[in-house]
């Protein structure tokens, strides 16, 4: 059974993310085992797929149309 995404090693999905994107889709079977030998499936990983997908795509879409940051994250650019 499943376990809740709370209840997972956080530590695996920082890894997991980390992985994804630093190879651009290509994630070594050594990396994906230990994701999913942390306690999650592949259902999960399709998940952070698309995470990482759509945060791509939105930052695209933000530099094209110029969108300005908001004031609230201004502090941290």
């Amino acid at each position: 059974m499943c376990q809740a995404a709370s209840q997972l090693p956080r530590e695996s999905l920082i890894q997991q993310r980390f992985f994804q994107i630093i190879q651009r889709g290509f994630v070594a079977q050594a990396d994906l085992a230990t994701f999913l030998n942390a306690g999650y499936t592949k259902a999960q990983v399709i998940e952070v797929l698309l995470g990482v997908g759509m945060k791509t795509f939105n930052n695209y879409v933000d530099h094209i149309a110029r969108v300005p940051l908001n004031d609230q994250f201004k502090a941290e650019a």
